[in-house]
């Protein structure tokens, strides 16, 4: 299975049978995970959001987090200027809440980016991906092979460990 799996589907058509309370609802349940990629998908109002997991507080022996809002209402992102080539956004609060029958993701990353999405459910996930090391590469020393290789993407493969799914009432 890869991560990519997880955009389309997997967690509505009930494959995925683990889940863990909270693990998504908690307040900074995302704290200190590293902000990987964000797609959006307008066709079908789905975003998706990959998390770097391995330096996460509360997200234990994983390597990687996706996270599916589908039914999208509004999606909406805004950082710092950065000068750097590379730079590890680390989660450093979160909170979903429900309001007027719509679910609302909003992130706070350091440093300097605020990532907002309103969606009718959202679906996190986390894993493994087979050959990751322990530790994110290092952004700003290792060559872009190496940070490619060292950190999870779409086509990953993934080993679900646990999962937690909201739906709007």
């Amino acid at each position: 299975m890869k991560i990519r799996d997880f955009t389309h589907g997997v967690f509505r058509d009930g494959d995925l049978a683990v889940s863990g309370a909270g693990l998504l609802t908690d307040r900074n349940a995302l704290q200190e995970a590293e902000l990987l990629n964000v797609q959006l998908e307008p066709l079908t109002s789905t975003v998706a959001i990959l998390f770097d997991t391995r330096t996460a507080l509360q997200v234990r022996e994983s390597h990687a987090g996706v996270l599916v809002g589908e039914g999208v209402r509004d999606f909406g992102c805004s950082l710092s200027d950065r000068r750097v080539r590379r730079t590890a956004w680390s989660v450093v609060g979160s909170e979903v809440t429900e309001e007027d029958g719509l679910w609302q993701l909003v992130c706070y990353f350091s440093p300097d980016l605020v990532l907002r999405v309103q969606a009718r459910s959202f679906a996190f996930c986390v894993g493994k991906v087979p050959g990751l090391s322990a530790s994110p590469p290092d952004y700003l020393s290792d060559s872009d092979e190496q940070v490619r290789a060292g950190i999870a993407g779409w086509d990953s493969t993934f080993v679900p460990i646990e999962y937690e799914q909201v739906i709007a009432k």
